[in-house]
């Protein structure tokens, strides 16, 4: 199950959760000066304010404040709440109460859509009861407290409305930059960003890896012949074929202008021959009027034959690999086309 995304660390997340411990601060030493909270409540105040002072030290280091954030955010709002409560005059009460907003919007840039859900309907919550108990349940009262939850989730719910539409931009250009337009397939940046998770993968299967190099068989000709609108029509059919020829797992490019990548993880029961062979069959079955045949050159390996990354890099290995299977790709080639040669690499 893939995992939401945390907003990263921003200076607006910095200043925001490293200056509420400021105004809590101050919030401690108000409460004991004379007139501004009531006695009852300074014990309740001061303790808060404690437990929000203490992330402070390791605020700026991510893991931890990805993981005190939520908890360090939820004090501050019964903090504000015993504030608002506690305090004397009326108008002070509801002006804290209106602070929830800000809190709010530091959660929608700090925590998870999700989390940011739970936190905004805390906040309003704690803010209802608050606001009833100080200003009561007249026209007025409910006035205000109509106002304060309005102030408590709007920042939150833009700041969540505009992360939306950032995070969906930012994927859809992902897309774009890791996709083969004419085929939908995914090009050489989209094969290398699947790299990593393919080699833990076949770690953890105890499989082989198999890297198939697949290009068209006189595809000048087509392209020579019919023009580049059918070339296209012909790409397209023959990406789809080999999509279909293969596991939902495995990763199929387009890396050139009529070559293909297949990045597979096999069983010890399989080779990478028998993947090949059932590409290129499946390919001069189904490439339609125009006879169309694919040569492919493959290697096989098992993941703990790879040997160490080129500058730590695993996607170098497999590049290595595409080299190798490049070459018996052009062997096939010369031994008359609409041929598979596969090795395994010891």
């Amino acid at each position: 199950m893939k995992s939401e995304a945390r907003a990263p660390i921003t200076p607006l997340t910095y200043v925001a959760l490293l200056g509420l411990p400021v105004g809590t601060l101050l919030a401690a030493v108000s409460a004991f000066l004379p007139g501004v909270y009531r006695p009852e409540g300074r014990p309740w105040l001061v303790g808060a304010c404690v437990l929000l002072m203490l992330p402070v030290p390791v605020i700026h280091r991510r893991r931890e404040a990805d993981s005190t954030a939520p908890i360090y955010l939820t004090v501050a709002l019964v903090t504000l709440a015993l504030c608002g409560y506690f305090a004397v005059d009326e108008s002070y009460a509801v002006a804290l109460l209106n602070v929830f907003g800000i809190i709010g919007l530091t959660a929608a840039v700090r925590l998870s859509v999700r989390s940011t859900w739970k936190f905004l309907v805390l906040a309003v919550g704690l803010a209802t009861p608050v606001t009833v108990i100080r200003v009561g349940v007249d026209t007025a009262g409910l006035t205000l407290l109509a106002l304060i939850v309005t102030m408590t989730v709007l920042p939150g719910l833009t700041v969540l409305y505009f992360r939306r539409q950032l995070e969906s931009a930012v994927q859809a250009a992902q897309r774009a930059a890791e996709t083969d337009p004419l085929t939908g397939l995914l090009n050489r940046r989209g094969l290398a960003e699947r790299v990593p998770a393919l080699l833990d993968q076949a770690t953890a299967a105890g499989g082989n890896v198999a890297v198939l190099a697949i290009d068209l068989d006189h595809f000048k000709r087509v392209n020579d012949a019919y023009g580049h609108a059918v070339g296209d029509d012909v790409l397209r059919r023959v990406a789809h074929t080999v999509r279909g020829s293969v596991r939902d797992g495995d990763v199929v490019a387009r890396i050139g202008g009529e070559e293909f990548c297949v990045l597979a993880v096999l069983p010890t029961t399989e080779g990478a021959d028998h993947l090949a062979e059932r590409i290129r069959r499946t390919v001069e079955h189904d490439a339609g009027a125009w006879g169309m045949t694919v040569s492919a050159g493959g290697v096989q390996v098992r993941p703990d034959r790879l040997g160490p990354a080129p500058g730590g890099d695993p996607v170098e290995r497999i590049w290595t690999l595409l080299d190798r299977a490049d070459v018996l790709l052009y062997e096939a080639k010369d031994a008359g086309r609409n041929v598979a040669r596969v090795v395994v690499a010891v």
